[in-house]
């Protein structure tokens, strides 16, 4: 098993651990954030998978390559593309809503 542990600047003062475990194609992972806490896949988490270590405060910053090459042939690496891409998208439609909204209260007001 392979396993590997960051701490992560957050909301909180205390930065966030958040650990990874990877055993054959089988990806864990756990985050002591709010929504960790509550069995949400929080963004500290996807961050990590998707590659950025922005905010990684521990010394192994370098390591969050690592983890993210774990997620190609995981068990999970379908269901994660899935939801970055429904994020992509749900930014362009909240975009869209709010620029019809702005069009829609403008004629109102004339």
């Amino acid at each position: 098993m392979e396993y590997v542990e960051f701490r992560v600047k957050g909301s909180e003062t205390e930065p966030y651990r958040v650990v990874f475990s990877r055993m054959g194609s089988s990806l864990k992972a756990r985050c002591d954030c709010k929504a960790g806490k509550t069995g949400q896949l929080c963004k500290h988490r996807l961050a990590i998978l998707n590659g950025d270590g922005n905010a990684v405060v521990s010394e192994n910053q370098a390591q969050v390559a690592e983890v993210a090459s774990w997620l190609a042939g995981s068990n999970l690496a379908e269901t994660i593309f899935e939801v970055v891409a429904l994020e992509e998208q749900k930014k362009l439609i909240d975009e869209k809503i709010k620029t019809a909204k702005k069009i829609v209260a403008k004629a109102l007001m004339h």
